[in-house]
């Protein structure tokens, strides 16, 4: 009977045993459960955070329309032009002021175009020195200064007058006269028609009496003459010329061309 009692203890022992685990069992696999879930979802959460930032791409600043503020040539060619003209017409205002033609002579001057004021400065400076008697050195240092001023502005018809002038007032000033219209010309680099119409002035002095004048043109045509044909064309007006220093200065001159050839220098 104590066996029996005690084998009947012993399975019910067992058997709570067997129901308690169970229970633990069970509460332990319920309790679990959601700690699982939670951390299986926190961590695809954080999967997603992650993950989000490489999936959509950051938001770029549109870019403004590119605007280029730099000058064209055009446009700088232009301002470079207008900036010239207007430093011309500022040359010949002052110009004119001090050679008499102020407002109470011409009142509208300064609202002539440069070139139509230019001709009003010219014929003054011109009818100047025509009727100036014996010391003409003022009207030569106005006409220098207009010439070495704005010599883009110098017509032909100013030149032509000059030199027709400078012969009545002794060989002296015509060779002024002479050595003020090659300055002008030295200028004008590039301005080949300008070059040629002076040159021909200048060397019609060839059949100048003066010897002072003959030797004042030579040189000139020497410093103005980037031509080696036509210059040594215009050289053959003085060959006939009976000055001695008159023939020094051609064979020089010579000499010169036959060295630069042999040289290849232009």
């Amino acid at each position: 009977m104590k066996a029996k009692y005690l084998m009947i203890n012993v399975l019910c022992f067992a058997l709570g045993f067997l129901v308690a685990a169970a229970l633990l069992q069970k509460e332990a696999t319920l309790s679990d459960t959601p700690l699982e879930v939670t951390k299986s979802t926190n961590m695809t959460s954080a999967s997603v955070i992650e993950i989000a930032p490489s999936l959509v791409e950051p938001v770029r600043p549109i870019p403004a329309e590119h605007i280029d503020e730099t000058p064209s040539s055009a446009h700088l060619e232009n301002s470079h032009h207008s900036a010239k003209m207007d430093s011309q017409r500022t040359e010949l205002i002052s110009i004119a002021n001090d050679i008499g033609l102020d407002s109470n002579v011409y009142p509208d001057l300064a609202n002539y175009a440069s070139q139509d004021m230019a001709r009003v400065v010219e014929q003054h400076l011109l009818t100047g020195l025509r009727v100036a008697q014996g010391d003409v050195y003022a009207q030569f240092d106005d006409i220098e200064r207009y010439l070495e001023e704005v010599p883009q502005l110098a017509s032909q018809h100013f030149f032509t007058d000059l030199m027709a002038q400078s012969q009545h007032k002794g060989e002296l000033f015509q060779s002024f006269a002479i050595h003020l219209m090659t300055q002008s010309v030295d200028q004008l680099e590039g301005n080949t028609e300008r070059l040629y119409q002076v040159q021909e002035l200048i060397v019609s002095a060839s059949q100048s009496d003066s010897e002072l004048v003959r030797l004042s043109a030579l040189e000139s045509l020497a410093i103005t003459s980037p031509d080696k044909v036509r210059f040594q064309q215009m050289l053959n007006r003085f060959s006939k010329d009976r000055s001695a220093v008159i023939q020094a200065k051609i064979t020089l001159l010579n000499y010169h061309m036959s060295l630069a050839s042999k040289l290849n220098i232009d």
